[in-house]
């Protein structure tokens, strides 16, 4: 299931042309690798679809200190990872021409995607 879930994630990424498309970020909670998770998606990337710049995607995984017992985030931890996410995209995106495509949280970990140019 997460293969599947990159996959999806890839094939948003590899359309993405974040310059010119209206953000729309929906969260679902569902089950990857048979384990409770949550998605943070921009699903207004889908509007602006294919970016042929920004094929390739990246990812970076943060395992959390203190998950709740389901493996996904705990309100004691929520501040510092929203914090992270803030820091990867502001960073990013200064620096480098990616899109922040979103995260999942699964298994006590939190993966941030992003769309980077090819």
């Amino acid at each position: 299931m997460k293969r599947n879930l990159i996959l999806l994630i890839i094939i948003i990424a590899t359309k993405l042309n974040a310059q010119n498309h209206t953000e729309d970020w929906d969260f679902y909670l569902c089950q990857v690798d048979s384990m409770p998770a949550s998605i943070y998606l921009d699903l207004g990337l889908n509007e602006v679809a294919p970016i042929k710049d920004k094929g390739n995607i990246f990812w970076i995984s943060v395992q959390m200190n203190s998950p709740k017992e389901d493996g996904l985030s705990s309100n004691e931890e929520s501040e510092q990872l929203w914090e992270i996410e803030d820091q990867l995209t502001t960073a990013f995106a200064s620096k480098h021409e990616v899109v922040y495509v979103g995260r999942l949280t699964s298994n006590g970990t939190r993966d941030f995607y992003f769309g980077v140019k090819t």
